[in-house]
């Protein structure tokens, strides 16, 4: 199974902020992250900037 490592992306710095995600669910301006586990992550004034399978790697960029 695919799980992401996911980061955010702001001015000039990017930071990991999640790991082990299997689903992204925007919501207005608030990306909802999920793992396996049911955890569950907000990163909020966020959109999907990339989703890269191969690397298991989501990006948000803070708007």
């Amino acid at each position: 199974m695919c799980e992401f490592r996911v980061y955010l992306r702001s001015d000039d710095k990017v930071e990991e902020v999640a790991e082990g995600v299997v689903k992204a669910v925007v919501d207005g301006g608030v990306v909802r992250l999920i793992t396996l586990l049911g955890e569950i992550r907000e990163v909020a004034d966020a959109i999907i900037e990339s989703v890269d399978v191969p690397n298991e790697r989501l990006v948000l960029v803070k708007r």
